[in-house]
């Protein structure tokens, strides 16, 4: 299922917002101990003896979707996409690959997820099987072909669309200017939708990021002291 996120200006629900979006970001998949031997650690910290899982998936794509795998042990999020699914590489695009470690003599469930660039995530709707061997570092090859439908991309278009019907919050007076040294902008600014605007792919100017229209403590307003790179 495509979770639909808040992306334009003004946000219904930030909160829902930053969660699709990833932030705080995932934590990464979880390793079944140390890759190499650490001297002078217990045996928890050392390295185990694992099952070695080459999963390899068929999946197109558009720029910005990634595909990670979830499953039911610990290094695919146990299930849970927040709790640090494996991410996949695309290096042999449009064949997405991974190598998991993965217990001994375990039957593991899994899947593949599209991971979408506004925050939400299509999952297959059947979990796929896998019995890991019992003999340590063997590899194991899975070769899989993904049975959803590439995702939509956020469509610049409706972003325009939207930043167009975009309700204007005042009135630019090119002519009135604050007292010298003020240093508060001139008054009667469309803080959100100025005249003069980058045609960036985000539309409005507080989309995803903090509302250019805000006023701080000291009377200056967002829009003015909005770095070069919007922090």
């Amino acid at each position: 299922m495509l979770i639909i996120y808040c992306s334009d200006y003004p946000c219904s629900n930030p909160a829902l917002f930053a969660a699709q979006a990833g932030d705080p970001p995932q934590p990464p998949a979880v390793r079944l101990g140390s890759p190499y031997p650490i001297p002078g650690f217990p045996a928890d910290f050392q390295p185990q003896c694992v099952a070695h899982v080459s999963f390899n998936v068929n999946a197109s794509t558009y720029y910005g979707e990634n595909i990670v795998l979830l499953g039911s042990a610990i290094t695919l999020g146990d299930g849970d996409i927040k709790n640090g699914a494996a991410p996949l590489s695309p290096n042999n695009y449009p064949i997405w690959n991974a190598v998991i470690d993965l217990p001994l003599n375990t039957v593991v469930t899994y899947q593949y997820v599209r991971t979408e660039s506004g925050g939400g995530y299509i999952y297959e709707n059947a979990n796929r099987t896998i019995t890991t061997g019992g003999t340590c570092g063997i590899m194991q090859v899975v070769n899989d072909v993904i049975i959803t439908a590439q995702g939509v991309p956020p469509s610049s278009k409706v972003k325009k669309d939207m930043l167009a019907a975009s309700p204007v919050r005042s009135t630019v007076d090119v002519h009135a200017r604050q007292a010298p040294g003020s240093m508060l902008g001139l008054p009667g600014r469309d803080l959100i939708n100025p005249k003069y605007m980058i045609h960036n792919a985000a539309g409005s100017l507080s989309n995803k990021t903090i509302d250019t229209d805000i006023h701080h403590y000291n009377g200056l307003v967002e829009y003015d002291t909005h770095n070069l790179y919007g922090e």
